[in-house]
């Protein structure tokens, strides 16, 4: 029997949270059980002295801002934003069911 592809799970993150270490460690334990697949995405705040990784940095600021996000660790799931690492089973569990 076939198993439908569960929906990936986008962690964007800022390691200069406490919250955002607190969800990594937890992330890929819980992530692995629930089969979902995660998607690593450094919540940038500042550009690179090199033009190519300004840029780079900059669209990923652009993406987070286009998709609401306001603070790290936050999660995106099939066009659903949960914010926070208390979010992080909800978001886990979104993933499954979609």
């Amino acid at each position: 029997m076939l198993q439908t592809p569960v929906t990936p799970l986008e962690f964007w993150f800022d390691l200069a949270s406490p919250y955002s270490y607190l969800a990594a460690a937890r992330l890929p334990a819980l992530a692995a059980a629930h089969g979902v697949a995660v998607v690593w995405r450094h919540r940038a705040r500042a550009d690179a002295a090199q033009p190519a990784v300004g840029q780079a940095l900059r669209a990923r600021i652009h993406q987070a801002e286009a998709r609401g996000l306001f603070g790290a660790p936050s999660f995106w799931v099939a066009g659903e934003l949960f914010w926070g690492n208390d979010r992080l089973e909800e978001a886990v569990e979104w993933a499954v069911r979609r």
